[in-house]
């Protein structure tokens, strides 16, 4: 009998984030929000990149624990940046997965990108960039800064946009001081 190759994991009867976006109070946001962003530092500590976190890839336990999933496109760094040609979800890509040449190559600062768009869709209920067209959206996130959201602590807008800025040099340089920032936020 010849071995097949399988995946086996665990069970989560809670669905995903996409469902429960436009639900949620902003203090289930921000608890949400930590454990998906403690699950991908613990990956960065690894040496280990996501590259496509959305909501679709956040599950939750039956008792609301969300777990990232969908590890498909991560790459091991190993302190050498990312190459190659663009996969994932256009509407989450940070600007260096879309264009190299100008905002540099792939690395952790990805995931951090993609952290701040989970975050501005869970607050203001919508993802930061919005378009029909993909060369539309794919303008918008090389050169366009997010719509403001309003009806939120300005501090915590603030720490949203600089996740999200267009330049990785000026997003946060890890998860963990994105964490840190935001826990010393107070509202």
């Amino acid at each position: 009998v010849t071995p097949v190759p399988h995946i086996v994991m665990e069970y989560l009867p809670g669905g995903s984030l996409r469902g429960r976006i436009g639900k949620l109070g902003l203090e289930e946001c921000l608890r949400i929000f930590r454990g998906v962003a403690e699950a991908v530092s613990w990956a960065h500590h690894h040496g280990v990149v996501h590259r496509d976190l959305k909501p679709e890839n956040i599950l939750f336990t039956g008792d609301g624990v969300p777990k990232v999933s969908d590890w498909g496109l991560a790459k091991v760094l190993l302190g050498a940046p990312v190459s190659g040609v663009f996969k994932g979800t256009l509407v989450y890509a940070a600007p260096e997965q879309l264009d190299s040449q100008n905002f540099g190559s792939v690395d952790w600062r990805v995931d951090v990108y993609q952290l701040g768009c989970i975050l501005y869709e869970m607050v203001a209920g919508r993802p930061p960039v919005c378009g029909e067209e993909t060369s539309a959206i794919m303008y918008s996130i090389l050169n366009e800064p997010p719509p403001p959201i309003g009806g939120i602590p300005r501090e915590l807008e603030g720490l949203i946009f600089r996740a999200l800025s267009k330049r990785k040099e000026e997003r946060f340089n890890s998860v963990d001081v994105m964490l840190d920032k935001l826990e010393r936020l107070v509202f």
